[in-house]
């Protein structure tokens, strides 16, 4: 198609590290994704059959700065990050939050970890009705 331009939205978020269920994602409610409602959006980062504990979320939190530091990132700065297209629900996320993600993993000594692409999650699954 002429004159269609292909351009990245660009979001932003602060990358404020949650749990959620047994995972410690990044809270992505802040960066207006487009999502299903009821859904919130969030990067899983690490995942484990256990609790984390208070020790692996100090752990996490303590690699978050030290990765915002090495990328002369400000405590107030957002992380910046676009999604490219991946499944029917998902979307990769790219960019310098998909590089927070690889670091944390990399780094975190706990005994659970998360090798899936980095993504989020933004439309519900479609049940089928007996």
């Amino acid at each position: 198609m002429e004159g269609v331009k292909n351009e990245k939205v660009v979001y932003k978020t602060r990358g404020i590290l949650t749990k959620v269920g047994r995972a410690i994602a990044v809270d992505l409610a802040d960066s207006n994704l487009p999502h299903d409602q009821g859904i919130k959006p969030h990067m899983t980062v690490v995942f484990s059959r256990e609790r984390f504990t208070q020790e692996d979320i100090d752990e996490l939190y303590s690699l978050e700065q030290q990765f915002r530091k090495s990328q002369g990132l400000q405590q107030d700065d957002n992380y910046s990050f676009f999604l490219e297209n991946w499944g029917p629900r998902s979307k990769k996320i790219q960019g310098q939050l998909y590089n927070l993600c690889i670091y944390l993993r990399q780094h975190f000594t706990g005994n659970s970890t998360d090798e899936r692409i980095p993504h989020v999650e933004l439309n519900k699954v479609e049940r089928k009705r007996k």
